[in-house]
């Protein structure tokens, strides 16, 4: 990953507007919940049913700012990969015609073409997507930790028990899936190599009389292709339920003690409401960080075959 960083670099204004977007995304989605407890414990439950209309304005207010700001970060963050994506084909072709002779000997035309076509996407999506994204979850988790200790230590502890389990099976599914996802570009690359070498040389195939034995050929490496595809699937079947289910238990034991505090007077209903709607949209950051776990495999992958 050290030779995709200055590649990267290159799109440093680019990645610093998608990660102020991200910052400012983060702020407004805490802001927002806060200003939701506000509005039950003030306006609603409370006594101050004048501020009702103005707190409401404001959260549509922040709604609004927040579609602009998500808006922005994606496009900064699409087109960030889009360039990485070119720099690194530019990159891959200058190389190529440079290489001598004894390289095209070595691996085939179909492989080559694997590594600049197959090989470039996962690096697409993880630098583009995935790591702004990632580090905008991180944000939101430390975020949104820090307003619920503040608000009720207890509770938010209770509602932070799953991220054990959650950090364990994020280990697990990564250290299994890097070797597959590694071996899955590769059968990729050796199916676009006989595809490729069919198609070239479809006159001395059909002069030969060949037909039977490149079809074979290519059958038997697409079996590969499906194989290796069906193993990767089966460790992302086995991991990504969990990843997508644990982050509910915290909010069903919020919805548990937090209630029984709500009953006794020790929480108010505006305060149970901001445990609710933080972990919430934080369902989404914990199943945000297995998919760019899975999405980061497959990058380091790729880059490692472009690169070799």
């Amino acid at each position: 990953m050290h030779r995709l960083f200055p590649l990267w670099w290159e799109q440093r204004r680019l990645v610093a507007l998608g990660l102020a977007c991200a910052l400012t995304f983060t702020a407004l989605s805490l802001t927002i919940p806060i200003l939701i407890q506000r509005t039950v414990d003030e306006a609603i439950v409370g006594p101050h049913d004048g501020r009702l209309l103005p707190y409401l304005g404001a959260i549509l207010l922040l709604g609004a700012i927040r579609f602009g700001v998500n808006f922005t970060r994606r496009f900064a963050t699409a087109r960030v990969g889009v360039a990485v994506e070119a720099r690194l084909r530019g990159l891959l072709y200058h190389a190529y015609v440079r290489y001598p002779r004894a390289f095209f000997d070595r691996h085939a035309t179909g492989e080559v073409i694997s590594r600049a076509t197959n090989d470039i996407y996962p690096v697409r999506y993880f630098i583009g997507w995935g790591v702004v994204q990632g580090i905008q979850s991180a944000m939101m988790i430390t975020g949104a930790a820090i307003v619920l200790v503040t608000v009720n230590a207890r509770l938010a502890l209770i509602s932070a028990l799953a991220l054990p389990p959650i950090a364990v099976l994020t280990w697990f599914f990564a250290h299994r899936l890097f070797p597959i996802s590694r071996l899955v570009q590769a059968k990729k690359g050796n199916l676009t190599e006989a595809s490729d070498e069919a198609v070239v040389g479809i006159e001395m195939v059909q002069a030969f009389g060949r037909e039977d034995d490149v079809r074979t050929r290519f059958l038997g490496r697409a079996e590969a292709v499906r194989h290796e595809t069906m193993r990767q699937a089966t460790i992302e079947a086995h991991y990504l339920p969990g990843l997508l289910f644990l982050p509910t238990l915290g909010i069903a034991a919020v919805l548990f003690f937090g209630g029984r505090e709500v009953i006794a007077g020790d929480l108010t209903i505006g305060e149970f409401m901001l445990f609710i709607t933080l972990l919430l949209p934080l369902v989404w950051p914990m199943e945000a960080l297995g998919w760019i776990i899975n999405l980061g495999q497959r990058a380091v992958a790729s880059a490692g075959r472009s690169f070799a």
